[in-house]
């Protein structure tokens, strides 16, 4: 059965996290706090498709659909709130000497299973602005992963972060994910909330211990700081979100 258009709770259907029949909420694909630097002054934020013939979508909440029951939406949401937490301390962070921000206290297991959520839920909604992600048989360990809370190591669907040197503008943007290549390992990377997110996707991926930077590699998380200028970032927008980019200019100012 369909849900009727704009309701917060799905007539019964099986859970995609837990399977069991329950009665479906509206869940977000990308947590409501990575959109909250993006919303305008009228309370909504602009989608920019990456299709053949770009275009925008102006939204008044975060891309929603009806996927998971209400105890396994809260458990996702837990991790939400601490990755929440953390991440706006990485953002008013001080840069080291090395241009690092160093966190000696962050809980690996709560951010990577936020990343693993992350990941999973690109992969199962039908939205088109996820459609990039493919995890084909890591889908079944992401939710493995995620019902039983066990992280799991860092290089298992592991993520590395970095913060842009042209904050202000980024931390407007939510782009959708798109895949890449790193050493030969399929991933995916996207940006949102000022932050650049790269996944990789491998069974292989022990073997990049050492030369990505895994969340969870080392007590201390660290996280680079890209120092592309602004000039470069709105470059690489223009190449490949050419809707919206003048509201997002006049916005970083």
């Amino acid at each position: 059965m369909t849900p009727m258009a704009g309701s917060k709770v799905a007539p019964s259907r099986l859970c995609a996290l837990c399977d069991r029949p329950m009665p479906l909420v509206r869940s977000h694909i990308l947590p409501e706090f990575f959109y909250e630097h993006a919303y305008d002054d009228t309370g909504r934020f602009v989608e920019l498709d990456f299709g053949h013939r770009p275009k925008e979508k102006l939204h008044q909440v975060g891309l929603r659909q009806h996927l998971l029951c209400a105890d396994c939406d809260g458990r996702i949401g837990r991790w939400e709130s601490s990755a929440a937490q953390l991440l706006r301390r990485l953002a008013a962070a001080p840069v080291s000497s090395s241009g690092l921000i160093e966190v000696p206290d962050f809980e690996y297991s709560s951010f990577k299973l936020f990343g693993i959520s992350l990941l999973w839920r690109f992969d199962i909604t039908r939205l088109s602005f996820f459609s990039a992600v493919r995890l084909g048989p890591f889908g079944e360990l992401a939710k493995r992963a995620l019902l039983a809370g066990n992280p799991g190591p860092p290089h298992s669907l592991g993520f590395a972060i970095a913060r842009s040197g042209a904050y202000d503008l980024l931390k407007t943007v939510v782009t959708p994910p798109q895949s890449l290549r790193y050493r030969g390992r399929r991933g995916y990377f996207f940006l949102s909330y000022g932050f650049i997110w790269a996944f990789v996707v491998s069974s292989d991926a022990h073997g990049l211990a050492g030369t990505f930077p895994f969340v969870g590699a080392d007590p201390i998380l660290r996280v680079p700081i890209l120092e592309a200028s602004q000039d470069a970032m709105l470059a690489y927008l223009r190449a490949t979100m050419r809707p919206g980019l003048n509201r997002m200019q006049r916005r970083a100012r």
